[in-house]
């Protein structure tokens, strides 16, 4: 899944892809991208079992409600932008099975 950037002075975007992960086969060449990073600026990266998220209706988590706990969460700490994207998640599942794996990672740059 492409990372979110939250620029610091409001703002998203999708960081685009560059290939399979890295490791999965070392054979495969590898696209290196940039960006820079200000103070302030966040890097939340996560599984497809966030935005693949069901709820008991069978109903899915998406990119939008994704985005809105993003915004949610905006300008707190790495910790805080995972709890908000984990906690919104938990509550729109309500309790329906798991359907793949949850993984999140948020990085902040300090001002």
């Amino acid at each position: 899944m492409p990372a979110y950037l939250l620029r610091a002075e409001g703002g998203r975007d999708m960081l685009g892809g560059t290939g399979i992960p890295f490791g999965i086969d070392a054979e495969m060449p590898y696209r290196i991208d940039e960006t820079v990073l200000r103070p302030g600026d966040a890097v939340f990266l996560f599984s497809d079992g966030i935005s693949e998220a069901f709820d008991t209706a069978g109903a899915e988590f998406g990119a939008a409600r994704l985005e809105a706990a993003l915004e949610a969460a905006r300008g707190g700490s790495a910790a805080e932008l995972v709890a908000g994207v984990l906690g919104a998640t938990a509550a729109f599942a309500a309790g329906a099975d798991q359907s793949d794996d949850i993984t999140a990672l948020a990085l902040v740059l300090q001002p």
